[in-house]
């Protein structure tokens, strides 16, 4: 897959985009809109807009005529012929230097110039070697710099240099106080620089590949990978930008929720574990402190709050996932200090005679709406959270420890179902109030606790009501549209952003639970609309935090693009690794419009290929394990569209291709070009689901609600 594959033609209508060097810089703008092309470095502004200036005039929008955006990318075409293309640049060598690229190429030779609008406290400094250099508040010994290295004459508000049809000016961040030399010595290197960002962000696409019979999820599923990584800060705190744009806060609850999407589909464990110790740094370690043992949710400078209730518990369950998936043990031992105080903090002051976590209302993923002090997620995830404590206790030695937290973990299970479940109408509350009476409001949160149940009938009727009353094909409702405070377009407020809006986030958690139940059907409708949007409104090859109905909040939505991927492997590809057990699991829930699906993931950090082929006369999985070293076990459970099912196993051995061939009577296993045995071979009749749930359906979306 290359990056000219993903470009996105751009005509009349108004498209953002967005380009990062990875170290702190973004570049935003827009084309056909009103937006300014802004460069913001660790949240603070450097340059507030850039214009391009010919012999002819100024480059306005209205003369555009067409643009096109790649990931590495954005080039303007204007009427005359004229163009500009914007590109970044990354340093690895210099994490601290920031810049990028305008290259203008117009038919006639004249004058070219590059204009720029200084943020507030920020000046222009003369320079004898005709580079316009600036200086800004906070700013340092850093300056702003741009040349083109030939015949440049410094402006009161940039640069212009005499062109032959073509120019090309470096704009960059320099931070020492010879900025006019560096920024000359960087003029040579600019083809290499632009070369080495070229190749890795096609590296990232090849080495964690994933193609499908759907061209625009294709594509979708490449930008948002891309973009994923655009977001990601690595310094000595590693962490992603929640969203932009970006004030230069950590947002550590989108980060951790967004391991999973981030790191661990893509085998990218170096990554999850900086995302680990980030988190781990900003924990309450004073003994006397009242949120002794929680993560922070966000820090800003110095400052770090604790109004994430649910921090550790999502901390805890995804360093479980990652474990899972790498068998990294010594990282166990290294942050089980943080689990423990994690645990040890919430049960010495933060739960009742039930063992639920008990929090202020306003500690959720939902703030300021208040959900009483016990809430569906919440309990689900502390529960997982005691029970992992316990696993690693055990691993480590101390059997008491572990013991003692199984025993509290069930406690909190049990008490769950009694006092969350509702039997008649098959629901789950919200949460409970400090009363203990159970909150009447139908919200997204309970898709995420609905493990806990026991009871197939429970987790039906939970997902059901949930769907009805939240689902339509653009995605999850943040409130019943039923009820009355229900605003779908309302994002400005806290409140109202969770009493209605769609957060591109929730489709995650709910193609887990439709899967679970058979109907990807139903959440496809969901992903292929979002894949759509992410390649045909607001910023190119992201998601937006809400749809209210139009996007809405943060651009390039961090969770929402994590969970996009995530439920693309996990969830309807089925792919997960067990390193422990040295097992590759495959149990897809593809939709019927999925015929192809090919894919890379990673087993303890090699490359395996996985094909899905789905005609109609049989369906094969082939696995390709030419990057393997050592044998891999793999089960595979397949579901039949006649609503039967195979399953089996059997051992890949390196280098040699296996596949695997079902059809309504036989399942046949092939190793290489030889028919092989597969072990625990056994067909499953009338193993779907989908009939239990037949007669459900996505609604319409709400229309806009005034006051």
């Amino acid at each position: 897959m290359s990056l000219s594959e993903l470009a996105v033609s751009v005509k009349a209508k108004p498209r953002s985009y967005m380009q990062s060097d990875r170290t702190g810089a973004f570049l935003t703008g827009s084309v056909f809109g009103q937006d300014r092309n802004q460069w913001s470095i660790d949240g603070r502004s450097v340059l507030e807009d850039i214009s391009v200036q010919t012999s002819r005039g100024m480059l306005q929008e209205k003369q555009l005529d067409s643009a096109v955006v790649t990931p590495a990318s954005t080039k303007r075409v204007y009427h005359d012929g004229t163009s500009i293309t914007i590109e970044g640049l990354e340093f690895s060598d210099r994490p601290d230097m920031h810049a990028f690229v305008i290259t203008v190429d117009l038919a006639p030779a004249g004058t070219i110039a590059v204009r720029v609008k200084l943020p507030s406290g920020a000046r222009a400094s003369t320079t004898a070697r005709n580079v316009f250099r600036a200086t800004g508040e906070g700013w340092g010994n850093a300056d702003l710099v741009i040349t083109s290295g030939a015949g440049d004459s410094a402006l009161a508000d940039g640069i212009s240099t005499p062109a032959e049809g073509h120019a090309r000016f470096l704009v960059a961040f320099v931070p020492d106080g010879n900025s006019d030399n560096a920024a000359e010595s960087l003029i040579g290197r600019i083809d290499t620089l632009r070369s080495a960002r070229f190749a890795r962000l096609e590296r990232i696409l090849n080495e964690n590949y994933l193609r499908t019979s759907d061209d625009t999820l294709t594509r979708a599923i490449s930008w948002m990978r891309l973009s994923l990584d655009a977001l990601m800060i690595e310094r000595r705190d590693t962490f992603a930008v929640a969203s932009l744009p970006w004030d230069g806060s950590l947002d550590l609850r989108a980060n951790v929720q967004a391991i999973p999407g981030l790191s661990l589909v893509i085998g990218d464990d170096r990554r999850a574990i900086g995302i680990f110790r980030t988190l781990a740094r900003h924990q309450d370690t004073l003994p006397a402190s009242p949120t002794f043992g929680r993560i922070a949710d966000r820090v800003a400078g110095q400052t770090a709050t604790f109004k994430g209730a649910d921090m550790g518990p999502w901390y805890v369950r995804e360093l479980y996932e990652y474990v899972a998936a790498s068998n990294d043990t010594a990282i166990v031992r290294q942050l089980f200090p943080v689990i423990r105080r994690s645990v040890m903090g919430t049960l010495r002051g933060h739960t009742d005679k039930y063992n639920f976590l008990v929090h202020r209302p306003e500690e959720t993923w939902m703030g300021a709406v208040g959900r009483g002090t016990r809430s569906v997620e919440i309990e689900g995830l502390w529960y997982f959270q005691q029970l992992v404590a316990s696993l690693v206790s055990s691993y480590l030695g101390d059997s008491a420890a572990a013991g003692h937290l199984n025993v509290l973990a069930e406690k909190t299970a049990r008490n769950f179902r009694f006092m969350f479940t509702d039997s008649v109408s098959k629901s789950l509350a919200d949460h409970l109030r400090e009363d203990g009476t159970r909150g009447k409001d139908i919200r997204p949160n309970a898709i995420l606790s609905i493990d806990l149940l026991d009871s197939d009938a429970m987790r039906f009727g939970v997902v059901r009501n949930l769907v009805q009353k939240l689902l339509s094909p653009r995605g999850v409702a943040t409130l019943a549209k039923d009820d009355p405070r229900f605003r779908a377009a309302d994002p400005a407020s806290s409140v109202g952003s969770v009493n209605g809006p769609v957060w591109t986030w929730l489709a995650g958690p709910m193609t887990y639970a439709l899967t679970r139940i058979d109907r990807q059907d139903l959440s496809f409708l969901v992903s292929r609309s979002m894949a759509g949007l992410a390649l045909s409104q607001d910023m190119v090859g992201t998601l937006p935090t809400m749809l209210s109905p139009e996007p809405a909040g943060g651009r390039a939505s961090l969770l929402g693009m994590a969970e996009f991927l995530r439920a693309m492997y996990q969830d309807y590809l089925g792919v997960r690794i067990d390193a422990a057990s040295n097992l590759l699991v495959i149990q897809p829930k593809l939709p019927d419009e999925l015929t192809e699906v090919a894919a890379t993931v990673h087993a303890g950090g090699e490359p395996v290929t996985i094909e899905f082929r789905r005609t109609a006369k049989d369906d094969r999985i082939l696995i390709d394990p030419s990057g393997l070293t050592q044998t891999l076990r793999v089960n595979v459970l397949w579901m039949l569209r006649n609503g039967d099912a195979w399953r089996g196993s059997t051992h890949l051995e390196p280098g040699i291709l296996c596949t695997i061939v079902m059809t309504n009577d036989d399942i046949v296993l092939f190793q290489g070009d030889k028919e092989a045995k597969l072990s625990a071979k056994r067909q499953l009749r009338n193993f779907s689901q989908k009939k239990l749930t037949s007669d459900l359906t996505l609604g319409l979306p709400v229309q806009e609600r005034g006051e």
